[in-house]
């Protein structure tokens, strides 16, 4: 059997976790395989038959890595074309190659794809046979592996599979089983299954079901959203996603394993707020960070009054670390159109790690501003003093006097700031820039310019940021420019547009003491604030409380 690989490089985001679909990016022959030689054995993936890229290769041994190190699973994958009994040669090879020596406790998988005989056989150690059982390496295999092969993505669906085997992993470490009972529909039992590679989407968990109407409010929408997922309603074209969102849906894979996973895992979700914007046709429902996998949903108002789901904005403009961890994602901000929702995300400040390969500083970890307070010392907004001329941002048509009212989702931010963004993000990212120009806001989405060449500028500006006003003067405290309803600052008394004019015994702090401070405070401690309002000095006194729970990052 010759098949055609198709394999489409999408863009990588774990929107199976949010929606019960998968969209893959790795930017992030003979009859027997042979014994791998001492320089090549125990790789992650030997693919004889030639099914994958070189990328995909890559981004599956990284995964596959990740398990290892995370959940001391050695996790490997074969493919190739033979006309042996798989059953027979997947445990020969199982024992001939030592599945399972990487681990500590010897906890081995295996997965061989036969293209010729058109099988998948997943080939379990021992003592990992109680927590990948025969049912749920059944359900696994036609509930996550065959939807996606069936429309010749092999490597998407290898992932999404690996993805399940964690969550699997997770779920065995606090006691819980796997529970048969729920599964929808006959799967059978053991762990070979006819692979139907090239056969045609699987649309029966499309036909036969019924359209869900947009809700009143986002919440309802919601609510409406995961009920369709219970009932394994896998249609991508329904009412309640916005027109576009149904459009990227359409070529996208929805399999049952997801859409099941994707319900366990919002049950745990805490709505945090719903945030709208200033002409109330949008909207992003925000779940508390005590658990950072509870995704943020944005919506669009229809001109009927209802509230649709922007599936497009929150698959392409975010993505997961390898713990579902939600993260912006800072290279897709043009192609997702996630900027539209930054109104939601005011009361977060998103952490950019970096790295020397670029792995991760298109990421944006979200973080609440210790005690509810965005302070800087930018009065106004950060003024391009000059444009020289012939430069990147000369090119990208920015002028001398123009405001930077946001940078990349912080908005006043501040020179050093702005500095730091221009000096360290990637080639070739999105950079999400709005300015104003005399009575007009401009939105501009510019790919960052290569680094220079020593002794060259990079972006070509110059620019200062101004000190807020006190009694006509310009001065150097701290302003406050967005107080979070939910946070302490809120309860101090704090307001919006304050001057701080002294936090407990430190004088004209800066941002940094301001920070570090309410980091390392310790709870049930009474402190004092000095801030300048409506011309006069205002004293506030309250006692320390704990920061807001969030969990690890990982």
């Amino acid at each position: 059997m010759v098949v055609s690989m198709r394999l489409k490089i999408l863009i990588l985001t774990l929107i199976c976790l949010i929606a019960g679909v998968f969209y893959f990016d790795p930017n992030i022959s003979s009859n027997i395989i042979p014994r791998l030689s001492s320089s090549t054995d125990n790789k992650i993936v030997d693919d004889t038959a030639k099914l994958f890229t070189a990328d995909e290769i890559k981004y599956i041994d990284s995964y596959h890595s990740m398990l290892l190190e995370k959940f001391d699973l050695d996790y490997r994958v074969i493919t190739l074309n033979s006309q042996q009994d798989l059953n027979l040669y997947s445990a020969r090879v199982f024992n001939d190659q030592a599945i399972g020596e990487h681990s500590k406790t010897y906890r081995g998988l295996l997965l061989v794809i036969d293209v010729e005989q058109d099988q998948i056989r997943l080939e379990v150690s021992a003592n990992l046979e109680s927590v990948y059982t025969d049912s749920f390496v059944s359900y696994l295999e036609n509930r996550q592996m065959v939807p996606f092969f069936k429309v010749d993505r092999v490597a998407d669906g290898i992932f999404a599979t690996a993805e399940l085997i964690r969550i699997r992993a997770m779920d065995a470490e606090k006691g819980e089983e796997f529970d048969s009972a729920k599964i929808i529909g006959t799967i059978g039992g053991g762990a070979r299954t006819d692979a139907e590679i090239g056969s045609g989407k699987d649309r029966s968990f499309e036909v036969n079901q019924p359209d869900v109407m947009a809700g009143d409010d986002p919440k309802e929408t919601l609510h409406r959203y995961l009920a369709a997922l219970s009932n394994r309603n896998g249609r991508n074209d329904l009412d309640l996603f916005t027109p576009k969102s149904r459009e990227f849906m359409g070529s996208l894979v929805s399999t049952p394993a997801q859409m099941d996973n994707t319900v366990k895992r919002m049950k745990v979700c805490e709505i945090e707020r719903i945030t709208y914007n200033d002409d109330q046709t949008r909207a992003v429902l925000f779940h508390s960070l005590k658990h950072r996998n509870c995704d943020p949903f944005p919506f669009e108002k229809g001109q009927d009054g209802k509230w649709r789901l922007d599936l497009k904005a929150l698959g392409v403009g975010t993505n997961h670390t390898y713990g579902n961890i939600w993260y912006i994602h800072y290279g897709r901000h043009a192609k997702s159109e996630i900027w539209k929702y930054n109104f939601g995300f005011r009361h977060v400040y998103f952490n950019r790690p970096s790295s020397d390969d670029g792995r991760f500083d298109h990421q944006g970890i979200p973080y609440y501003f210790p005690y509810g307070l965005n302070v800087s010392h930018v009065g106004k907004n950060t003024i391009i003093t000059d444009v020289h001329e012939g430069s990147f941002m000369d090119k990208s048509g920015f002028k001398t006097g123009d405001e930077i009212v946001e940078w990349e989702g912080t908005e006043h931010i501040h020179r050093n700031m702005l500095g730091l963004r221009m000096s360290t993000v990637r080639p070739g990212l999105d950079i999400h820039i709005v300015i104003r120009r005399g009575d007009q806001l401009i939105r501009k989405i510019v790919k960052a310019p290569p680094y220079p060449k020593e002794g060259h500028y990079r972006f070509g500006i110059s620019y200062k940021g101004f000190s807020p006003l006190m009694d006509n003067r310009q001065v150097k405290y701290p302003t406050v420019h967005y107080v979070d309803p939910l946070g302490q600052g809120a309860k101090l008394g704090i307001k919006k547009g304050d001057l701080i004019l002294q936090w407990q015994e430190q004088k004209v702090p800066n941002t940094n003491f301001l920070f570090r401070w309410m980091l390392d405070a310790k709870s049930g401690k009474k402190y004092s604030v000095k801030v300048y309002r409506d011309g006069k000095t205002v004293e506030l006194t309250s006692i320390t409380e704990p920061l807001r729970k969030m969990s690890k990052v990982h």
